[in-house]
């Protein structure tokens, strides 16, 4: 099981931190309505780190979203996410897909409130910090925002606390959201993905890479 911490830039993932939260999972069972989708970046594989082999029960729960993103699963507990894994998974008796709907259902009630900043064609998406980048899952913000902007919606999450939206109608819309993505900003934390997403058909599809 991999934990993440709420507001920090350093994601709990040392063999301690591994250890500890293995011996949490085994002695508590998991709260399911605390259960929420989390965006990640699918990390490459890097021949000089240390790595740490785990069982494939240790491993997180993911799913493709699109581009180099994945959905992981998480108990939203108040100072971390507790990531799923796959023995999780096997002791509650739920399927992967049980658990993918279950996490959606769940997200409505699970976030902060939502702010849009700025005006057309340059928009920023808040909600509270840890849900930002997440907030590509929720359907019904799209739905809305759909019927208010001309052509395609376009997003980018350059990290998990940071997502900047246009529409492919808009001049200037792919050229704002490579800024956003290029710019080294002070808030960001757990950096994300470099591409450039629409919305089309209700799913999100990569749109271009930032130049």
């Amino acid at each position: 099981m991999f934990g993440q911490s709420k507001g920090q830039g350093v994601p709990v993932t040392s063999n301690a931190a591994l250890e500890n939260s293995q011996n949490e999972s085994a002695a508590d069972s998991l709260d399911f309505t605390l259960l929420v989708p989390i965006l990640k970046v699918m990390e490459p594989d890097d021949p000089c780190a240390n790595v740490v082999t785990l069982a494939r029960d240790d491993f997180p729960i993911a799913r493709p979203f699109a581009a180099d993103l994945i959905i992981m699963y998480a108990i939203d507990l108040p100072t971390h996410f507790r990531f799923v894994n796959h023995r999780d998974l096997r002791r509650s008796a739920i399927s992967e897909e049980e658990l993918h709907a279950l996490a959606l259902r769940n997200l409505p009630a699970r976030l902060p409130e939502i702010e849009l900043h700025g005006s057309p064609p340059r928009y920023m998406v808040t909600a509270g910090g840890n849900f930002e980048a997440t907030l590509l899952l929720l359907e019904s913000l799209w739905d809305q925002l759909e019927e208010q902007m001309p052509g395609d919606i376009l997003a980018v999450v350059p990290a998990r606390d940071l997502l900047f939206v246009s529409a492919s109608g808009w001049d200037g819309a792919v050229t704002f959201l490579n800024e956003m993505v290029s710019r080294d900003l002070p808030e960001k934390r757990y950096a994300l993905s470099t591409c450039v997403f629409a919305r089309r058909d209700g799913r999100w599809v990569p749109h271009s890479l930032a130049a």
